[in-house]
């Protein structure tokens, strides 16, 4: 019968119930939630954490327990003789293990690159919480750093401690603002609107205050008459139109909705450097939709120093789908709220003139609308070549 690691070291309990009593057994743990290897003389090994559990399963039912084994048992049982000295002995192998490892890597100097994007780059190098690098083995990681990374023009990686400091400098990426534009633009109108106030910078007003003008309509001109001596720019400035749109939702009165169970912890494990140790894990028959839930967290000590150690928490829930039939009531309630928060998304940057908001039912459901009209700035930039004007000069939105 093999032993896993982890119960090896926290300790476990041995239990015997008999060739007689392995179904009765076995029917009795599986009833109660809980699985057992048990072999042919029906033995089986139990955690300590899970000890009361077992035993509350077997409540009853003649059977036998061992002393406590592995690691805590060995402790227990010599704790007058050999206790202090098996604490001696067990940090001294710690040290010798883990006395030369790298416990913490703090990279700084990174302002654009994703930190986890370098972390991830410096393990595959082999520097890594956990690993083992001597003083010369620096340099080789930086050259390869160097070499293989397109945004990092610097790095220094010093140890202090089991601490390893990783500092780099970015290389400079050019600022494509100052590249020059290809071509010269046009302000036109994103969409139908009477025209409330114009601002020109650079370029010739096309239209003026009070004129109506459809959408893709040219508002400021690029292009310099030849009285004012000609040739192109960028047009600058700011239109302010009046413009009107609809925005409507439409609610069904049959839905699916998706309902969630309770979270259940499933699997529990302890991530020490690059070992990961399974604590728990729970299982079990599933025969229903479910989602699962993921998180780690990381230790520290005395809030600052990052520990190589990573707890880790795997739950599921379980996934139902229904069919739901809404009142009248609650299908206006719904798309008056839809409504809002989409009206809200629409008009952000506006300043609301005039709302006017009507629904009604469907075959389908309910349907709701909002006509806004707003003040809003309608001008979009249009870039053309001197090769052409008017739509077939506009290269690009």
């Amino acid at each position: 019968m093999s032993v896993r690691i982890d119960r090896l070291i926290f300790g476990y309990v041995v239990f015997s119930v008999g060739k007689d009593g392995i179904a009765k057994a076995g029917t009795r743990l599986l009833r109660s939630g809980l699985t057992a290897d048990i072999d042919g003389e029906g033995s089986f090994e139990v955690s300590l954490h899970s000890l009361k559990k077992y035993r509350a399963a077997l409540f009853g039912m003649e059977h036998t327990e061992s002393e406590v084994r592995g690691l805590p048992g060995a402790l227990l049982k010599n704790r007058k003789r050999y206790g202090v000295l098996a604490a001696l002995v067990l940090s001294f192998c710690f040290y010798l293990i883990f006395g030369g490892n790298i416990w913490d890597v703090r990279v700084s100097g990174n302002e654009n690159i994703d930190e986890a994007a370098i972390r991830a780059e410096l393990r595959e190098y082999g520097l890594y919480p956990g690993c083992r690098v001597g003083k010369g083995g620096f340099e080789d990681i930086e050259i390869k750093v160097l070499g293989g990374s397109e945004n990092i023009g610097w790095i220094n990686v010093n140890r202090v401690g089991r601490v390893a400091y990783v500092v780099i400098k970015e290389k400079k990426v050019p600022d494509k603002s100052e590249e020059e534009p290809f071509g010269y633009s046009n302000i036109v109108a994103s969409t139908d609107c009477i025209i409330e106030e114009i601002t020109v910078k650079s370029g010739i007003a096309a239209v003026k205050v009070g004129d109506t003008v459809p959408s893709g309509s040219l508002l400021i001109s690029g292009v310099l008459p030849d009285e004012t001596g000609g040739g192109f720019v960028n047009a600058e400035g700011r239109v302010i139109g009046r413009a009107t749109e609809s925005i409507t939702v439409n609610i069904p009165r049959k839905a699916t909705v998706t309902e969630y169970g309770e979270q259940r912890l499933t699997e529990l494990t302890v991530k020490i450097f690059d070992f990961s140790l399974n604590i728990f894990k729970r299982y079990r028959k599933i025969d229903y939709e479910y989602v699962i839930i993921e998180d780690a967290k990381e230790c520290f000590a005395f809030g600052k120093y990052r520990l190589p150690l990573e707890i880790r928490r795997t739950y599921i829930r379980e996934k139902t789908e229904k069919q739901v039939v809404y009142s009248d009531s609650e299908l206006i309630s719904m798309a008056s709220r839809e409504l809002l928060s989409k009206r809200e998304a629409s008009l952000a940057e506006k300043e609301v003139l005039r709302i006017k908001t009507s629904g009604g039912f469907t075959a389908e459901g309910y349907e709701m609308t909002s006509v806004v009209t707003a003040l809003c700035d309608v001008g979009i930039e249009r870039i053309f070549s001197e090769k052409g004007d008017g739509e077939q000069g506009w290269l690009k939105k």
